[in-house]
């Protein structure tokens, strides 16, 4: 059986993969499988890949088999459409832990002195957001309600500083490397993500559908080792990597975010340390986004983690990964 999707057939060997943001970051793993030749060493050779522009986007159509893997949906949207009835499972993990911490302008004292401020995000829904409605949540303080969120752009000090000064936002996520010193100029740390959670946060996971489980699984473990092949590789050769990526730039397959602060690009951009060398969602810190969404009233009590992993597919990939390649890619 096929199923037809706007200039596609996609037979039960088709592989649609898609991220659900336009990032450019988002898409450099696939990227870099397709441009090694990787998804054909590990056996596909009838996929693509794409960005939907939302996780919400993404899920609905997987729902429909138009995907069959998503490559970035926040745990917490996956969460929301298996309780409300969608086959759709976390078979591995992207980004295991937060590259930001939320600062202060200088004056805010603590996070009672935001009441009635605005904090900056750099989209709607985004989980640079979500970090901060969680931690204000837990001290008393009704993110809905009593903050007000604007879109501020990338979180780092480039983007966030000049509004912090001007007094447009009061607290913004900056990446972690940047804390120390704008903490020491008097801007205070409001929360410091990798304290709270030392476990590590699984702010994207890998999804699919209870119907390439039950119906195509022969495709997720080959597309999980050229995934895994490709997060080791750009960690471990950043220069290759941006080799390659800015030569997909040049041909008009990939495009530059226009709220990137270009120069964390001139060395090995910091988002990549989050990227899990076997592929592995965090378990504990799952947990933690669990709790977290159970006390927002997200997810109810009967909830169980383990209802929504199937991870037995990435732990045979990183086996075969490592007896082939050790802690290598190639």
């Amino acid at each position: 059986m096929t199923i037809t999707r706007p200039g596609k057939i996609i037979t039960k060997n088709t592989v649609i993969m898609a991220a659900g943001h336009h990032h450019i970051f988002h898409l450099i793993a696939p990227t870099l499988a397709r441009e090694n030749g990787w998804f054909e060493e590990e056996g596909l050779t009838d996929y693509e890949f794409f960005a939907t522009g939302t996780d919400e986007r993404t899920l609905f159509e997987m729902g429909l088999g138009q995907i069959q893997f998503g490559l970035d949906p926040k745990p917490t949207v996956v969460i929301d459409a298996f309780l409300k009835g969608q086959k759709v499972y976390i078979i591995g993990g992207w980004l295991n832990k937060p590259p930001f911490s939320y600062v202060g302008a200088k004056g805010i004292k603590s996070l009672e002195d935001l009441r009635g401020k605005r904090i900056g995000g750099r989209e709607w829904g985004g989980i640079d957001t979500q970090h901060m409605k969680n931690h204000l949540r837990n001290h008393g303080i009704d993110p809905d309600k009593d903050v007000e969120v604007v879109v501020s752009g990338f979180p780092c000090r480039k983007m966030q500083q000049p509004l912090l000064d001007s007094g447009q936002i009061h607290a913004a996520a900056v990446l972690n490397s940047e804390v120390p010193a704008m903490v020491a100029e008097g801007y205070p740390l409001l929360a410091d993500l990798p304290a709270l959670y030392p476990q590590g946060y699984p702010q994207r996971v890998i999804v699919t559908t209870g119907e390439v489980l039950e119906k195509r699984s022969h495709l997720i473990k080959p597309f999980l080792k050229a995934m895994i092949r490709a997060f080791r590789m750009m960690n471990q050769d950043y220069e290759k990597t941006m080799e390659i990526v800015n030569a997909v730039v040049a041909r008009g397959e990939l495009r530059w975010d226009t709220d990137m602060d270009f120069d964390l690009w001139k060395t090995k951009y910091p988002f990549f340390e989050a990227i899990p060398a076997d592929g592995m969602v965090t378990l504990e810190g799952l947990e933690t986004v669990i709790r977290e969404e159970r006390a927002a009233g997200k997810i109810p009590p009967s909830f169980r983690m383990e209802d929504i992993l199937r991870l037995e597919f990435v732990r045979e990939a990183v086996k075969e990964i490592n007896a082939a390649y050790g802690e290598g890619y190639k």
